[in-house]
C-alpha cells in the first residue's frame, strides 16, 4: 500500500466509520422489516374454551302435521251438513248427518229388551214377594177364563159353521138342484154329462151337515168349496157361456162361494184365539212356577246370558246408527266441503278434508353426508320467508329409515314439528330450519382456518420455543359459524398458527 493511499484512509477515517454505520442501520432496517411484515401474515392464536353447536340446515314447505279426508261408513241421504269452509271443530263435533230413522227405532227396540232382561235378572235375584205370587196366580185365573170363553167361542163357530153350510146347500144352491127319487138333478143341462153327474152325485152327501170341532168344520168348509169350484166349472164351459139364461146361475155360485169365504174366515180366528188362550194360560203358570221356585243359580246365569245378548244387541244398534253421523276425529279446521243436505252420500266418498290447526310441520330432504348426525329428538330454529329472522322453535319428530334417489342422489325424508301453536303458521310458507344435532359445553375450540385436514388426519402448525411445528390433533363436531372442535393434542395455552392459503 503506498503512502499516498495510507494517508487518504487515515485522513477519512471519521467518514469510513460513519459509512459502516450506515450500512449495519440498513440492514438491521431490513431485517426488522421481514420480520414484521411475516407477523402481520402469519396469525397465531390459542384455542379457547366456549359451547360449540353442530347444525344441519335444510329447507321445506309448512304442511298441517295432521290431515285426513273424511267420509261416511255408509250410503244414504244427508239430512244435515253443520260446518263449512274454515270453520274451526273440536274433536268429536258433528260434522254432518244422513237420515236413519229405522236404526234409531232399531235402538229403542235394542234397549227395550236390555230394560226387560234387566228386570227380569232383577227379579231373579229379589226373588218372589207374596204379592208377585198372588199376582201370579190371579193372572193364571184370568188366563184360563179367557180360554173357557174361546173355548165358549168354538161352540158358537161351530153352530155358525154348520148353519151357514147348511144354508149354502140348501137356501143358496136350492134354485140349482131339483130333488129326485134317491137323489138330485141340476136345473140347467150341461155340455158336460159327466161332470154333471159327479155334481149330482156329491150333492147328496151334504143331506147330513154336522160338525163336531174346528177341525171338522174345516174339513167339511174345504169340501163345499171343492163342491162350488165343480159347479162353477160346468157353468164356465163355452156352451154355458154362451148361455145367456145361465147369468142367474152363476150368480148364485159367486154368492155362495162368498159366503164360504166367511166361513174360512170365522174358523181361523177362532182357532187363532183358542190357541193364544191356551199359550197364555201355559205362559201363567210358567211365571206362577217361577216365582214359587227358590232361586236357581242356573236361572240366574241363563237370565246374565239373555241380558248380555241384548246389550250386545244394543251396542250394535248403536254403533249402526253411528254410522249416519260423520264426526270430527281431532281438533281442526275444515279446509273441503264435498255435500250439501239432500244429497246422496256414498260410501267411502270423501265429504271433508280435515286439518289440524294446532300443529304444523316441514319436510324436508337431507343429503346423505347429513343424516347419520339426525336423531329424532333434535331441536331446531326455524325462518319463515314470510317473516324474515323470526326464529319459531321446531324439533325433528321423524327421520325415514331409507333413502330416496333424486337424480341419483340419496336423499332421506325428514319431519320437523313446530313446538308451539303460533296463529303466524300457515300451511304453504316455505321454511328454513338449522337442527341442532349435537352440542359440545366448555370445550376447546379454533377456527376452521387453523385446522388443515388431509388423509382424514387434522393437523395445526404448533408454535414452539424451537419454531413452528405440525402437530396432529384429534377433531370432533364442526359448528355452522366454522369453529371446530379440538378433543385432543391441544391444550390452552398452546399457540397455533393460521393455514396458509
Amino acid at each position: 500500500m503506498t503512502k499516498k493511499i495510507k494517508d487518504a484512509i487515515i485522513n477519512n477515517l471519521g467518514k469510513i466509520a460513519l459509512a459502516l454505520v450506515a450500512i449495519l442501520l440498513v440492514v438491521w432496517g431490513y431485517k426488522t422489516y421481514t420480520s414484521n411484515a411475516n407477523s402481520a401474515v402469519v396469525a397465531t392464536i390459542s384455542p379457547t374454551r366456549q359451547t360449540i353447536q353442530e347444525v344441519v340446515q335444510v329447507s321445506g314447505q309448512v304442511e298441517s302435521a295432521q290431515s285426513s279426508n273424511l267420509s261416511f261408513e255408509k250410503s244414504g241421504v244427508v239430512a244435515r251438513v253443520n260446518v263449512k269452509v274454515g270453520d274451526r271443530v273440536t274433536v268429536g263435533q258433528t260434522l254432518a248427518s244422513i237420515s236413519g230413522s229405522d236404526d234409531y227405532a232399531n235402538i229403542q227396540q235394542a234397549q227395550a229388551a236390555v230394560d226387560q232382561a234387566q228386570a227380569a235378572l232383577n227379579s231373579l235375584l229379589a226373588g218372589a214377594t207374596l204379592a208377585e205370587i198372588e199376582l201370579r196366580k190371579q193372572a193364571v185365573e184370568n188366563a184360563n177364563f179367557d180360554l173357557i170363553n174361546s173355548q165358549h167361542g168354538v161352540e158358537d163357530t161351530l153352530r155358525s159353521t154348520q148353519n151357514t153350510l147348511y144354508t149354502i146347500i140348501n137356501t143358496q144352491l136350492g134354485p140349482l138342484f131339483s130333488p129326485i127319487s134317491g137323489g138330485y138333478r141340476l136345473t140347467f143341462i150341461s155340455c158336460n154329462q159327466s161332470g154333471q153327474t159327479a155334481v149330482e152325485t156329491e150333492r147328496v152327501t151334504y143331506e147330513t151337515i154336522t160338525v163336531s170341532d174346528l177341525d171338522s168344520a174345516h174339513n167339511l168348509a174345504q169340501r163345499v168349496n171343492g163342491f162350488l169350484t165343480s159347479l162353477n166349472s160346468l157353468l164356465a164351459l163355452p156352451c154355458a157361456v154362451s148361455d145367456p139364461e145361465l147369468s142367474d146361475e152363476r150368480t148364485i155360485v159367486s154368492t155362495a162361494q162368498t159366503t164360504l169365504s166367511g166361513v174360512f174366515s170365522t174358523i181361523a180366528n177362532t182357532k187363532s184365539s183358542v190357541l193364544a188362550a191356551t199359550n197364555a194360560v201355559a205362559r201363567a203358570n210358567r211365571e206362577l212356577e217361577l216365582v214359587q221356585e227358590p232361586v236357581d243359580q242356573n236361572k240366574i246365569a241363563a237370565q246374565q246370558a239373555v241380558l248380555a245378548q241384548a246389550q250386545a244387541r244394543l251396542t250394535q244398534a248403536r254403533a249402526t246408527a253411528g254410522k249416519n253421523v260423520l264426526s270430527a276425529p281431532f281438533t281442526g279446521i275444515v279446509s273441503a266441503v264435498g255435500v250439501t243436505a239432500g244429497e246422496m252420500a256414498s260410501m267411502g266418498a270423501p265429504s271433508f278434508t280435515l286439518i289440524s290447526d294446532s300443529a304444523f310441520q316441514i319436510k324436508a330432504k337431507i343429503a346423505e353426508v347429513d343424516i347419520i348426525k339426525l336423531n329424532v329428538g333434535d331441536t331446531a330454529q326455524v325462518t319463515l320467508d314470510a317473516y324474515g329472522d323470526v326464529p319459531f322453535a321446531a324439533a325433528v319428530t321423524r327421520v325415514d329409515p331409507a333413502a330416496t334417489i333424486e337424480n341419483g342422489v340419496a336423499r332421506y325424508g325428514v319431519i320437523l314439528t313446530f313446538t308451539d301453536r303460533d296463529d303466524r303458521i300457515k300451511s304453504g310458507m316455505t321454511a328454513n330450519a338449522k337442527i341442532a344435532t349435537d352440542e359440545r359445553p366448555n370445550v376447546l375450540v379454533l377456527p376452521a382456518s387453523y385446522v388443515e385436514i388431509r388423509s382424514g388426519q387434522a393437523t395445526v402448525k404448533k408454535v414452539t420455543s424451537t419454531g413452528v411445528v405440525d402437530t396432529n390433533i384429534t377433531v370432533g363436531i364442526r359448528s355452522s359459524d366454522g369453529k371446530v372442535e379440538i378433543v385432543s393434542g391441544l391444550s390452552d395455552s398452546d399457540q397455533v398458527q393460521e393455514i396458509a392459503k
